[in-house]
């Protein structure tokens, strides 16, 4: 029981860095290679590539509740591992 309490204080961690991450810019990339014709004799390679980055501007309040969500949650792990110890 302790070792899955200890667990779960690390994994609410893990998700209170997921939340504050929301307002973070992603990078994305992406590419793509194949070919092109009706017979394998005719075909010619085709390529793709792209990257997008995505800047969230306005949230809403989303960062600010999901990090308040984990901050409790937390808590609530942190005072279950103590019971058990």
């Amino acid at each position: 029981d302790l070792q899955i309490a200890e667990v779960r204080l690390e994994e609410t961690h893990a998700l209170l860095s997921s939340a504050k991450s929301i307002t973070l810019p992603k990078v994305v990339a992406s590419a793509d290679y194949g070919s092109s014709g009706n017979t394998p004799s005719e075909s010619q390679p085709t390529y793709q590539y792209g990257a997008q980055v995505n800047f969230p501007l306005y949230t809403g309040g989303q960062r600010n509740s999901r990090v308040a969500e984990q901050e409790s949650q937390i808590r609530s792990a942190q005072i279950q591992l103590d019971d058990l110890r």
